[in-house]
C-alpha cells in the first residue's frame, strides 16, 4: 500500500511530462485514449480515439483484457510519439473518503487519519492503493483529510496492460485530480476562489469542488447518470442504447439551432431527459444547500460541465435551465 498525506498542491503530471504524452481515460462505457503534444505554451490534440467496451452494467473486469484491447490501436497504426501515459480511473472503480481529525502535528493527523480509514475498510485495507490529502482548516480545532483508493490488483492490472503496448504508465489518477487540473488549465482560476465541475459520465455524474488546482469537495450524484439518459431515449424510440446515443448526439436538445422539424425532435429528447436532468438538479442543489451551511467558503462562483453527455449540442443550456446556472 501507498499511503501518503499531502499539504502541497496536487502533483501536476503536465509540469513533468514536457514535450507528449497519451492520456487514458479508463470509462466503463467507453476507453478514451488522446495524445496532446506540447505547441509552446499550450498542449495541442494530435490524435485521439474512443473505443466502446461494451459493458452493459456499472462494473467491469479489467482482468479479463477489457483496457488490453482497446489499446490494440496504439500496434496498429496509432503508435503515439511519446511513451509516457497518465491512466484517469473512473470514480465507480475508486473510493473516495473524507474524514475529519483534531488538529496537530503532520504525523499525528496522518496516524489518527489512517486509524479512520482503516475502520472503513475493515476488510481489504491493506489491499488497497491509497491517496491522502489535507485540506485548510475546517476549525482551528479540526484539520479534514480526503482520501482516494483503489484496489491494488486493478491499479496493477491496468498499469500492466498500458505497459504491454509500449507505455510507461507514470500515474493513476482519479477523476476528482483531472477535473481540478483541467480548470487550473483551461482558464484563469484567481487564488481561493472555489469553481465547480461536473463528470457527467455514462455511469456516474462526479460533482468537484476545486481549489487553486486541487479538489476540496467530492461528491458523487445519484441516479442521474448519462446512460440513464440513453435509456430512456432508446426504450422511448424502441432502439438500441448505443443507436440511441448517435441519434441524440445528432440532434441534441431544444436549445441547439435547427429548423421547426428538428425542433420538435429536440423537444420531444428534452421531454424524455426532464425527468433525469431534474433528479441532477435537485442533487445539486442539495450539495449547495449543504455547502452554504456546512463551509461556506467552498460554495462555488461558477459550474463547468465534463464528460460525453455534457458534448451533446443544447445538453448544458437544458441542465442550465433547470437549474438556474451559469
Amino acid at each position: 500500500m501507498n499511503l501518503a498525506l499531502s499539504k502541497s498542491r496536487s502533483r501536476q503530471p503536465h509540469r513533468s511530462i514536457r514535450s507528449a504524452a497519451v492520456g487514458i481515460d479508463v470509462g466503463l462505457h467507453a476507453i478514451k485514449l488522446v495524445q496532446v503534444v506540447a505547441d509552446g505554451s499550450r498542449w495541442k490534440v494530435a490524435s485521439r480515439v474512443t473505443v466502446p467496451t461494451r459493458s452493459s452494467g456499472p462494473t467491469v473486469e479489467f482482468n479479463d483484457g477489457v483496457l488490453a484491447a482497446s489499446l490494440s490501436w496504439l500496434k496498429n497504426g496509432g503508435c503515439p510519439s511519446s511513451r509516457r501515459a497518465v491512466c484517469v480511473l473512473p470514480m465507480s472503480l475508486t473510493d473516495a473518503r473524507a474524514v475529519e481529525v483534531p488538529q496537530g502535528s503532520d504525523e499525528e493527523i496522518h496516524a489518527m487519519a489512517l486509524e479512520l480509514l482503516r475502520d472503513q475498510f475493515p476488510d481489504d485495507f491493506d489491499e488497497r492503493v491509497t491517496r491522502m490529502w489535507l485540506h485548510s482548516p475546517t476549525t482551528e480545532e479540526m484539520a479534514r483529510v480526503s482520501a482516494i483508493s483503489v484496489r491494488e490488483d486493478l491499479a496493477e492490472s491496468i498499469a500492466g496492460d498500458v505497459s504491454g503496448v509500449g507505455l510507461r504508465c507514470q500515474l493513476l489518477d482519479a477523476v476528482p485530480f483531472a477535473l481540478a487540473r483541467a480548470l487550473s488549465i483551461s482558464q484563469e482560476q484567481p487564488k481561493d476562489v472555489p469553481i465547480a465541475a461536473i463528470d457527467w459520465g455514462h455511469h456516474t455524474v462526479t460533482f468537484v469542488v476545486a481549489m487553486n488546482g486541487r479538489p476540496e469537495f467530492v461528491r458523487v450524484f445519484r441516479d442521474c447518470s448519462g446512460g440513464e439518459i440513453m435509456e430512456a431515449v432508446a426504450s422511448t424510440l424502441c432502439v438500441e442504447t448505443n443507436e440511441a446515443q448517435r441519434v441524440l448526439t445528432s440532434f441534441g436538445f431544444a436549445s441547439a439551432a435547427g429548423g421547426a422539424a428538428t425542433d420538435r425532435i429536440r423537444n420531444a429528447f428534452g421531454t424524455i431527459a426532464k425527468p433525469i436532468a431534474q433528479r441532477f438538479v435537485d442533487e445539486l442543489k442539495r450539495t449547495l444547500t449543504y455547502l452554504r451551511h456546512q463551509n461556506s467558503r467552498l460554495v462555488p462562483t461558477d459550474l463547468r460541465l465534463f464528460g460525453g453527455i455534457a458534448t451533446i449540442p443544447g445538453f448544458a443550456d437544458m441542465i442550465s435551465h433547470h437549474a438556474g446556472l451559469n
